[in-house]
């Protein structure tokens, strides 16, 4: 199985979000699952 490729940004707007998916430079049909983590207080990650 061919390991997921991950794609980070520090800025979380529908911009961004729309740029990460322009960079991939494929088609992505159907249903694409975006993961949305902002972090949690007191955490530096």
């Amino acid at each position: 199985m061919e390991k997921a490729k991950v794609y980070f940004t520090k800025e979380i707007t529908p911009e961004s979000v729309v740029k990460m998916y322009e960079t991939l430079g494929v088609n992505l049909p159907g249903k694409v699952a975006v993961k949305l983590h902002s972090g949690e207080e007191g955490n530096q990650n």
